[in-house]
């Protein structure tokens, strides 16, 4: 099923989606750029590829959404010259057309980029795509709950809509899932450092790791498979 959500800006230049149902953000309308760069870049795959000195990872992205987290993690593997396997995860996929609105490749300064990104867009859900020989792709159009992981993982965004929103989706089943998930050493980050979900994550098993967050957000948290 497709939908339309709204296209808004937020306050660093770059624009997010509001769902046309429960009124939820897809990003920090503080800025959505800066929350991919800081939260799931700079302390999730720049993290583990640096502290591990490793240049091939596997990224599952539960809430695939706009497709922001997965160009900027395109950009970074470009630059980077990591290789990268990335399944998306999203039960409702935005439509093509609100997708090309978005603007990513100029808010990265990345316009040479449009066409990869587009293809991020366009290629099919449920077969994998190679976005680039580095880089490639599985959508997976399934709700969390009804999601079946095949392989091991070395990275999480948990970017889902908040407990709030959805609080089905912080649950110690749903963490358990993706503990499973993970390779040893395996990371999760997230926007969300709520007392209830580090709970959720410490009860099956994870290291949580509180972090200072971007501007205007205090904390973020990045957890790990020990």
């Amino acid at each position: 099923m497709h939908i339309q959500p709204k296209i808004v800006l937020t306050d660093d230049g770059s624009n997010t989606l509001v769902h046309p149902s429960n009124g939820a953000h897809y990003h920090s309308t503080f800025g959505a750029k800066q929350e991919s760069d800081f939260i799931f870049i700079k302390e999730g795959l720049e993290f583990y590829t640096k502290h591990l000195d490793i240049k091939s990872v596997s990224i599952l992205e539960m809430g695939f959404g706009s497709g922001l987290n997965t160009f900027n993690s395109l950009l970074y593997s470009l630059k980077n010259n990591i290789e990268v396997t990335y399944i998306g995860v999203e039960k409702f996929p935005i439509l093509k057309e609100t997708a090309s609105k978005l603007d990513y490749p100029k808010i990265f300064n990345a316009e040479e980029f449009s066409s990869l990104f587009n293809l991020i867009h366009t290629s099919n859900w449920e077969t994998k795509a190679e976005i680039t020989p580095n880089f490639n792709l599985l959508k997976k159009e399934v709700a969390f709950e009804d999601l079946t992981i095949d392989s091991e993982i070395d990275i999480i965004y948990f970017d889902a809509f908040g407990p709030k929103d959805q609080p089905e989706l912080w649950t110690k089943a749903i963490f358990q899932k993706l503990y499973n998930a993970l390779k040893p050493n395996g990371i999760l980050v997230t926007y969300c450092s709520k007392g209830i979900v580090k709970q959720a994550l410490r009860s099956v098993g994870f290291t949580v790791k509180r972090l200072s967050g971007p501007p205007s957000k205090r904390h973020v948290l990045r957890v790990t498979k020990s």
